[in-house]
C-alpha cells in the first residue's frame, strides 16, 4: 500500500501540485468576505458557455482543430 502511494506521488505531474496549491490558496482566500464585480462574477459562466459552444460543433472546422480537450484533440 505504501509503495502505491509513493509511486502515485512520484509519478504525478508537477502541474497537478501547482494546481493543488493554487486551489488551496483560492479556497482559503474565499473564506474572507469580499466584493466581486459583475464582470468577474460572469467570467467563468461565460467561459463555460463558450467552450460548450465550441464543443457543439457550431463553429468552422478550422477553429475546432485548435481546441484541446482533456481526452485529446477535438476534431
Amino acid at each position: 500500500m505504501a509503495e502505491f502511494v509513493v509511486a502515485m506521488l512520484v509519478h504525478t505531474p508537477v502541474w497537478v501540485y501547482v494546481l493543488l496549491v493554487f486551489l488551496l490558496f483560492r479556497g482559503i482566500k474565499a473564506r474572507i468576505p469580499a466584493t466581486v464585480t459583475l464582470e468577474k462574477l460572469a467570467l467563468i459562466p461565460a467561459l463555460f458557455l463558450f467552450l460548450g459552444y465550441l464543443r457543439s460543433g457550431h463553429l468552422p472546422r478550422s477553429v475546432h482543430q485548435h481546441v484541446s480537450t482533456v481526452d485529446g484533440w477535438y476534431y
